[in-house]
């Protein structure tokens, strides 16, 4: 309860208002009690202020997302120059086939390259992408431009690759793209590594470059379904064979054969037809040459 007289200041404001200012110093003196009441009012124990949850900042590091299929994914340094099959990881079932390619990535003022692959014969075979050729072939991409081919053989009865090509005029290759492509086919389920064994790459005027990295393939091949078709083979002459003296059987190469069809046209062996005809270079026969095939009777 306000006690006029009491008050401290009542006096002084008395003094300088008069009667005429009671009403205006009771005013202030109501203002100035409640602000310094207020000022000294003790805070409520039961006041609180709840503060809003704090927010939960995700993390940058997040993994990346395993493939689909399982397999490891292959990185690739958009910076780095170097050879990759391409698809790291081919499935296949036996009796199928797909193509697959020899990437360059980055090539740094390319002019020539010299690629030896290697894979498992007894699981998969490349299939020849130039039947008018001599044996099997596969088929040269564009970097480097394939000006001068120089090999593209496959031999299917060791597993290697041989691709050797030579760009004579224009700018050198700088810019990604396919060497060579072919396709696999499935023979056996198993799997078979596609492996860079040899890789030599040479600039402007033939001096040699840098060794490019690699990264190898892998060709899984699992059992044949119903719905898998096999491949067919690339359409070729019908072999021509005529009986020789002594019983044996002599065949002439046709366009498009090599020793590994004709043994299996015989059902002989590559070494046998090799050994009979005193052949030095299994890869070497020619169109209309004329080949003895032992162990064969004429029919």
């Amino acid at each position: 309860m306000w006690v006029e007289n009491d008050h401290p200041c009542q006096h002084h404001i008395r003094q300088r208002w008069g009667g005429r200012g009671r009403t205006a110093a009771t005013v202030l003196l109501l203002s100035l009690t409640a602000i310094a009441l207020g000022c000294a009012r003790p805070v409520d124990d039961d006041l609180s202020i709840t503060l809003p949850p704090t927010a939960t900042i995700p993390s940058t590091e997040e993994a990346a997302p395993a493939p689909s299929d399982g397999s490891a994914p292959v990185a690739v340094d958009p910076d780095t120059s170097g050879l990759r099959i391409e698809p790291a990881v081919l499935n296949l079932a036996v009796g199928e086939s797909l193509p697959v390619q020899v990437w360059f990535d980055n090539p740094e003022g390319v002019t020539g390259i010299e690629i030896y692959l290697s894979f498992d014969p007894g699981f998969i075979h490349v299939e020849d992408s130039a039947p008018e050729i001599d044996g099997v072939q596969v088929e040269p991409g564009s970097v480097p431009n394939p000006e001068q081919v120089i090999q593209r053989e496959v031999n299917n009865e060791t597993g290697v690759i041989l691709y050797q090509v030579a760009q004579e005029t224009g700018a050198p290759a700088r810019t990604s793209g396919c060497v060579a492509r072919f396709n696999v086919q499935a023979v056996a389920q198993g799997e078979s590594p596609m492996r860079f064994t040899i890789v030599n790459v040479s600039g402007a005027n033939g001096g040699a470059l840098e060794t490019p990295g690699q990264v190898d393939g892998l060709v899984i091949v699992g059992a044949g379904s119903a719905d898998a078709q096999p491949a067919q083979p690339p359409a070729a002459t019908q072999p021509t064979s005529i009986p020789a003296a002594g019983g044996q059987v002599q065949h002439t190469v046709q366009a498009g054969e090599n020793l590994f069809r004709i043994a299996l046209h015989y059902g002989t062996t590559v070494e046998a037809i090799v050994e009979a005809n005193q052949l030095t270079d299994a890869s070497a026969i020619r169109v209309g040459q004329v080949l003895v095939i032992p162990g064969v009777t004429p029919g």
